[in-house]
């Protein structure tokens, strides 16, 4: 694999809870470069033209880079979500920092795709090459702060309060819930 890059994606149906591995091209990876290029050249590909950005056929890309998680390199805690904005009604991307992308590349991902929408509140456990939908009924209407909190709280019992200290959170929040535009 190109060097930087883990080679594999996540997609997550949110409707049917299933979860894919999918190997990524090499070509591709060379062509549309980081996190965002490979999250627009996806959403170009995979999104529908009259897609409704607030509907089931929209996706969500949330990608890494392949300086992502490179000790010494800066701004190597950068990662990128990419989607069709409600807004402009276009393909848009949004970027972070911290230490949830490296994270997430840690966990053996470059990107995860999610496709569809959940009959529920879900959020994804991503660990040790894993993805696992999740019940999050209890973390609706709570803060991003909260929320961080309550699930860090919660994995803590099944990882260990010393390996919860490495468990990183990134959510929507009150805005998402309420498909703020």
């Amino acid at each position: 694999m190109l060097g930087g890059y883990m080679g594999k994606l996540a997609r997550v149906n949110l409707w049917s809870c299933k979860v894919i591995h999918e190997s990524l091209c090499e070509s591709v990876l060379r062509r549309w470069i980081g996190g965002r290029g490979l999250g627009v050249y996806l959403a170009l590909k995979e999104i529908p033209p009259k897609a409704d950005p607030l509907g089931p056929s929209n996706k969500a890309y949330v990608m890494t880079g392949p300086l992502t998680g490179v000790a010494g390199v800066p701004a190597s805690g950068r990662w990128c979500s990419v989607t069709k904005s409600p807004l402009t009604d276009t393909i848009h991307d949004a970027h972070s920092g911290g230490k949830f992308g490296p994270y997430l590349k840690f966990a053996g991902f470059d990107g995860i795709v999610l496709e569809d929408v959940s009959e529920r509140p879900v959020y994804l456990w991503v660990h040790d090459g894993k993805v696992e939908i999740r019940d999050a009924h209890h973390l609706w209407g709570m803060d991003t702060h909260a929320v961080t909190d309550a699930i860090v709280e919660e994995l803590s019992t099944e990882v260990g309060k010393s390996e919860a200290k490495e468990i990183k959170v990134a959510c929507i929040g009150p805005a998402g819930e309420n498909l703020a535009r």
